[in-house]
């Protein structure tokens, strides 16, 4: 019901002072508790009652819902009020009973199977107040043989459908539990709400996204690495900066927490001892490890990855996966000497290649949502020109950016604007390249820079004829171009 958003909120009603003043330990049989379900435009009172011996009975079933109108017990203020006096009150409200025990032939056509339905009763046992009818019966209803064990395993279920992995559904029931010994022991207000409930579940990485990310658009090459991480447990995505590898390894991610038994999503914060610890544990295991040697240069833990990755990788199963980004430039550099094989077997590049006209074309049109409606004119005059000029994802989404931020259509100046948009993907590229790879590229780069910005033919030839230029030019080191 919370998660159809049928309930708004769960009104617990706290136990009496007697039973606070026990701290809830009193034997099952005596305790009742009573829940309220905000169910728009409905309410739905829940009597919980245990029985340890027979059957319910007409007579029994007439004491719950008719009642004796007396005062509560000491220390709960106020008169309680009956079952039959709400119902005939408030005719959006239902009445249920949820009990462990069965219940007798006559009371048969009060049984549900479901929250929330009608009961076929016509008449409620005991005499009739003014104003009861059939249809007051059938709002009366019970829910029979709800046994602990039952409950657990429904319990299970739901947190298994609200996508809660199972390695964490042990540690929220648990927190359940405690919100509503809470509320009994009056230790909180006692209403849960929808939005409480909803960030308690999260809390226990359930409730995942159902849809992918707003600017994902699969590449040519996603269905295969959907079949390696399905069929060999373990990829790792590769490329260039801005071609969308942190967007692919997202929805990777969201496809295993939406999966029918979750996977618990661990992090490369978590360490590779604690990865080692989960390959070890029941229930399913996604191990994200986004830039495990660092994003832009090596981080202070990257010879940990390096050291015991190779180790961890061949441990993956169909239950305990690993999924990797990683930039090629930053890896080759954590690798001083060659990336071990059981790293390169779960290797799949991703780079401008995989991206279609098609692709393209739909990555700019999520990215102009809020543009105005002249920059959609635009954008669609000159479509085909921008689509063949900007073949990078991150090219696409910032000339978006830019044009978004121009005001009036007079200051466009479309061929700088697609310039500055390749220059702007090209220098943050060679920028963060040379980062990862270290002091001794600076001549490589600032030389291909030149070359790019030359806009020579690049072919091995040139680049042969470049490096002789730069050795003739007094440069002693090593141009590797």
């Amino acid at each position: 019901m919370v998660g159809r958003q049928d309930c708004q909120s769960i009104f617990v009603e706290p136990a009496s002072g007697e039973d606070v003043a026990a701290d809830l330990d009193i034997p099952p049989e005596v305790a009742v508790s009573s829940v309220s379900l905000d169910v728009t435009p409905q309410s739905i009172e829940i009597r919980i009652k245990l029985r340890q011996t027979d059957q319910w009975t007409p007579a029994r079933f007439q004491e719950v819902v008719r009642g004796s109108g007396q005062p509560a017990k000491p220390g709960t203020p106020g008169v309680r009020i009956r079952s039959i006096d709400q119902l005939l009150a408030r005719p959006t409200v239902r009445f249920v009973l949820l009990t462990n025990a069965q219940v007798n032939r006559e009371l048969r056509p009060f049984v549900i199977t479901r929250l929330g339905d009608d009961s076929s009763a016509e008449q409620i046992p005991g005499e009739s107040a003014p104003g009861e009818s059939k249809q007051t019966a059938q709002r009366v209803a019970i829910l029979q043989q709800q046994h602990p064990d039952l409950l657990h395993a429904r319990i299970e279920t739901l947190l298994q459908q609200a996508g809660v992995p199972y390695a964490e559904r042990q540690a929220c029931a648990a927190k359940l539990r405690e919100e509503v010994r809470a509320r009994l022991l009056r230790k909180t207000p006692p209403t849960l709400r929808r939005d409480d409930l909803l960030a308690l579940l999260r809390a226990f990485d359930g409730l995942p996204p159902k849809e992918p990310g707003e600017f994902f658009v699969a590449p040519d090459s996603f269905e295969a690495m959907t079949g390696r991480l399905e069929n060999e447990h373990r990829l790792a995505i590769v490329g260039p900066p801005g071609v969308g590898k942190t967007l692919a390894a997202h929805e990777l991610v969201r496809r295993h927490r939406v999966a029918t038994d979750a996977f618990k999503v661990v992090t490369e914060q978590a360490g590779p001892a604690e990865i080692a610890k989960c390959l070890d544990q029941p229930g399913r295991y996604l191990f994200f490890l986004e830039d495990p040697w660092g994003q832009f240069k090596l981080s202070a833990d990257a010879d940990r990855w390096v050291s015991t990755l190779p180790k961890l990788l061949p441990l993956a199963s169909s239950d305990k996966r690993f999924l990797i980004t990683s930039r090629i430039a930053i890896q080759n550099t954590a690798f001083v000497s060659r990336v071990p094989h059981e790293l390169v077997a779960a290797q799949c590049l991703l780079n401008e290649s995989h991206y279609t006209a098609a692709h393209r074309r739909e990555i700019l049109e999520r990215a102009l949502a809020g543009a105005a409606p002249w920059q959609r004119d635009l954008v669609q005059q000159h479509r085909e020109q921008i689509l063949r000029s900007l073949t990078a994802p991150y090219s696409l989404t910032l000339f978006a950016s830019m044009l978004q931020r121009t005001k009036i259509d007079k200051d466009v100046q479309l061929e700088k604007l697609i310039r500055d948009c390749n220059v702007e993907v090209i220098s943050s590229t060679v920028a963060a390249e040379l980062q990862a790879l270290g002091r001794k590229s600076i001549a490589s780069t600032i030389a291909l820079w030149a070359w790019v910005m030359a806009r020579c033919k690049v072919d091995f030839q040139n680049a042969d004829r470049l490096r002789r230029t730069i050795r003739d030019g007094g440069f002693s080191g090593d141009v590797d171009i």
